[in-house]
């Protein structure tokens, strides 16, 4: 009895840990949602691309913003969902806010990620914390890049193959194997994370 207490409660603590950490990334970001600060040349473009697919119109820029058709289009696929060009007149705004939610993800997926791999709670926690707080990553997550879209893809990845030995199941390797090609569709940078993806020994025991 007490064993299922003592369980519980450490579920409950993550839980609101978790939580507590998703407003502090999702916060920062936010705040820094309509930063004037210069952004890469290539953001305005992106967004333009976003904008045309959300309006299910074409656009041909100059070949600054190199090609992610199936990034744009899940950068598109959430501004319709959220109309999110029809709640503000700035569009690189409203695109901006994939990024918040972006950011978000990675921090959760980043946490338990952490876990399964074996670092203590209090690591695990201090990670996503430095991500958080850290003014590079506030900087450059705020920017529209299809980037950051495959980086949730690669964490995505690597949760699902960090799955413990005695919770596998196929369908693990299957989504996982999937996540990866979505993060390469988004941007081959993600082939980058190939060799780690599939590396032996990846399922360790330790529970998330």
């Amino acid at each position: 009895g007490r064993r299922l207490v003592g369980a519980a409660a450490i579920r409950l603590l993550s839980i609101d840990v978790v939580l507590t950490l998703l407003v502090i990334t999702g916060g920062a970001r936010v705040l820094h949602l309509a930063s004037t600060t210069p952004s890469p040349a290539t953001e305005p473009a992106t967004v333009a691309h976003v904008f045309a697919l959300s309006h299910l119109t074409s656009f041909t820029d100059t070949g600054v913003t190199g090609t992610s058709p199936f990034g744009w289009a899940q950068l598109a696929w959430y501004a319709l969902i959220s109309r999110a060009f029809d709640r503000t007149t700035v569009p690189v705004t409203a695109v901006r806010e994939t990024m918040v939610i972006t950011a978000v993800l990675c921090a959760v997926l980043l946490w338990i990620l952490a876990r399964r791999l074996g670092l203590p709670f209090w690591a695990a926690t201090m990670a996503v914390v430095l991500m958080a707080v850290s003014p590079l990553a506030i900087g450059m997550q705020r920017v529209v890049l299809v980037e950051h879209l495959a980086v949730t893809w690669i964490l995505a990845a690597f949760v699902l193959a960090a799955t413990p030995r005695e919770r596998a199941r196929p369908w693990h390797d299957v989504l996982a194997a999937s996540c990866l090609l979505a993060a390469v569709l988004t941007s081959p940078f993600a082939l980058l994370a190939l060799p780690a993806g599939f590396s032996p020994g990846r399922r360790p025991t330790c529970s998330s």
